[in-house]
């Protein structure tokens, strides 16, 4: 066998078994109890194939499939959650520094790291038809985008000066909100990181903001109020840029590569809160 040809075999066969969390802890900030939504230690790594080596934002899509985005090509991904290789892609822009996507009433959103969202709808054989929305504001850098109701949030890295985060909303026929919806502030408690992504989990309705700068999981109120906070710990969690939910509040995040391939961890939400809530 050639050597090119094993080693693509090797990795084929790596990328398609999951493994264990290598180390994962949890950090108590806010709430008191337990609080134990999710256990990262139980969570599970998926590597991911070499192109999307700069993933950079992923939305569930139900069934096993997920699409994805990397910060360098205008194209979604399409991948099998429990395999973690591409099964087919979507161009949709000329190469540029693309940061989220969501899923919401069969379009995507894709998100721009100046805040310009791209409505990305699919018309067959691999097309797209493609509508720019241009967010009116300048100096602000985003990474975050996530659907509330009817409405897309973005919540921004920076600009919002120290230690806060200004979120501002988008509706199709309304347009980009003039002011901040909300402000995600930093506490005494939580303090020292900057959002690389956000979604709100269908199981308890709280928002999740993953920050790869500080290594930390916020669990916020709607409005941006921190209450709790997750540590990601350990070599697994590198470049923590994409987060998204399925409707059973099963939490997967993306990492960026770094000394290795880009990787997709699954968090099982814990029994007995998903119990309590049937």
């Amino acid at each position: 066998m050639k050597p090119t040809l094993l080693i693509l075999v090797v990795f084929m066969i790596a990328a398609c078994t999951e493994r264990p969390v290598k180390t994962a802890s949890r950090k108590k900030a806010v709430k008191a109890g337990d609080g134990r939504d999710y256990d990262f230690s139980k969570g599970k790594v998926l590597s991911l194939q070499p192109v999307l080596k700069e993933v950079s934002g992923i939305a569930v899509l139900g069934g096993l499939s997920m699409a994805a985005v990397e910060d360098e090509r205008g194209r979604i991904y399409f991948l099998n959650v429990k395999t973690g290789l591409i099964d087919s892609t979507l161009d949709f822009g000329k190469n540029g520094d693309y940061e989220d996507l969501v899923f919401m009433d069969g379009v995507f959103f894709v998100l721009k790291s100046n805040g310009d969202l791209f409505r990305v709808a699919s018309v067959g054989r691999g097309e797209a038809r493609v509508d720019k929305f241009s967010f009116p504001a300048k100096g602000f850098e985003f990474e975050s985008l996530y659907v509330d109701g009817r409405r897309l949030v973005l919540l921004a890295k920076d600009a919002g000066g120290p230690g806060s985060f200004d979120a501002f909303s988008f509706e199709e026929g309304v347009g980009f909100s003039a002011e901040p919806v909300y402000t995600l502030r930093a506490t005494d408690q939580v303090k020292n990181f900057r959002p690389s992504g956000a979604a709100l989990n269908p199981a308890d309705g709280k928002l999740y903001v993953l920050c790869s700068d500080g290594r930390k999981l916020l669990v916020c109120s709607r409005e941006g109020v921190i209450e709790d906070m997750y540590g990601l710990a350990g070599a697994d969690y590198p470049q923590a840029e994409g987060i998204a939910f399925t409707g059973d509040g099963e939490l997967y995040i993306s990492n960026e590569g770094k000394n290795g391939p880009a990787t997709l961890i699954r968090i099982p939400r814990n029994q007995s809160k998903t119990a309590a809530n049937e």
